[in-house]
C-alpha cells in the first residue's frame, strides 16, 4: 500500500508501531518536519520555488504549474505562500507555534490534520477509551513496511539512480535524526553519512533548473530550526 504525500509518508515514518503508534520525535522537531515535508510535496509539484531563502509560488506561462489536485493540507500552505513573500527559516519555525482552540493557520496543528487525513484515508484506525488516551494503530502494517522498505533499499543501493521522491524523503529522515531511532541495514553514524549524500547529491540528479535544487539547504534550515528548540526557553 503507497502513501500519498511525502508528508504523510514522514509522519508514519517517525512513529513505532509495535504497539499503538507512539511519536519517535519530540513534537516541536516533528513539526517542524512535517512543515518541510509539505514544502518537499510543492517543490516535487513544481508549485513553489526557493530562491535567496524566500519562498514563491511557480508560475509558468502565466499561470502555476498543475500536475496532480493537491491534499486540502498542502493546498493551505501554498495559498498562504501565495499571499507574501515567506522565508523559508520562519516559515519552518512557525510551525511550531501554538494557537489557541479556536485559531487556525495553515502552518499549524500539522501533526494533528495529518493523522486525521491518515484516519479518514484508512490508513490509521482509533481505539476510544473512556478514561484513557485514545490509541492509533496502522490499519495495514503493509504501508509502512513498504514505505520504510523504500528507505532501506535506497540506503543499501545509493550509488544508484533513484526517483526524487523517495531522495526527498530521505534528507528528511536525515535532517531530523530520525534514522537513529529506525531500523536499518547500517548503524546510525553509517546511515547518516549515506543520507548526507543522498541529500546533497539531490540537485545534481535533478537538473540545475529544477526547483529540488534548494533541498539541502532546506534540510540545513530544518537542522538549525530544531536545534534552536533546545536553547527556546533560554
Amino acid at each position: 500500500m503507497e502513501i500519498g504525500t511525502v508528508r504523510e509518508r514522514l509522519w508514519l515514518l517517525a512513529h513505532d508501531d509495535r504497539a499503538d503508534l507512539q511519536p519517535l520525535l519530540n513534537p516541536g522537531a516533528l513539526a517542524i518536519g512535517l512543515m518541510a515535508a509539505t514544502l518537499v510535496d510543492l517543490l516535487l509539484d513544481d508549485r513553489i520555488v526557493c530562491r535567496g531563502g524566500f519562498l514563491k509560488p511557480h508560475l509558468q506561462s502565466g499561470r502555476r504549474a498543475a500536475s496532480r489536485e493537491l491534499d486540502p493540507i498542502t493546498a493551505g500552505v501554498l495559498h498562504e505562500l501565495t499571499g507574501e513573500t515567506s522565508r523559508l527559516s520562519d516559515v519552518l519555525r512557525a510551525a511550531r507555534a501554538e494557537l489557541p482552540a479556536d485559531q487556525h493557520h495553515p502552518y499549524v496543528r500539522l501533526y494533528q490534520r495529518t493523522l486525521a487525513a491518515l484516519l479518514a484515508a484508512g490508513v490509521v484506525t482509533e481505539q476510544r477509551r473512556t478514561l484513557r488516551a485514545t490509541r492509533f494503530y496502522l490499519a495495514d502494517a503493509g504501508g509502512l513496511s513498504w514505505n520504510r522498505g523504500q528507505l532501506n533499499t535506497r540506503l543499501v543501493y545509493h550509488d544508484r539512480p533513484s526517483d526524487p521522491v523517495t531522495d526527498c524523503l530521505a534528507a528528511l529522515v536525515w535532517c531530523l535524526n530520525l534514522h537513529t531511532m529506525l531500523a536499518t541495514p547500517y548503524t546510525p553514524g553509517e546511515a547518516a553519512t549515506i543520507l548526507r549524500q543522498i541529500t546533497e547529491a539531490i540537485p545534481r540528479n535533478a537538473g540545475p533548473s529544477s526547483p529540488l535544487t534548494v533541498v539541502p539547504h532546506l534540510a540545513a534550515c530544518v537542522r538549525t530550526a530544531v536545534g534552536d528548540l533546545a536553547t527556546a526557553a533560554f
